[in-house]
C-alpha cells in the first residue's frame, strides 16, 4: 500500500501547468477573518490569495 501512495505522491509532484491558474470573483462580505464572495468557483475551505 505504501508503494502505491508513494507513486501517487510522485505523480502529483511531477505535474506542471502551462499557465498559472487564475480565477476571479467579487467580495460580497468580510468580517475580518472570513471572506464571502460571489462568482468565484471554489469550495468552502479552499486556500486563496486575495489581491486588492
Amino acid at each position: 500500500m505504501n508503494g502505491a501512495l508513494e507513486q501517487i505522491i510522485s505523480d502529483i509532484d511531477a505535474l506542471t501547468f502551462e499557465k498559472p491558474l487564475q480565477l476571479s470573483g467579487c467580495v460580497s462580505r468580510f468580517d475580518g477573518h472570513i471572506i464571502e464572495c460571489d462568482g468565484f468557483p471554489a469550495t468552502i475551505g479552499t486556500i486563496c490569495q486575495v489581491v486588492t
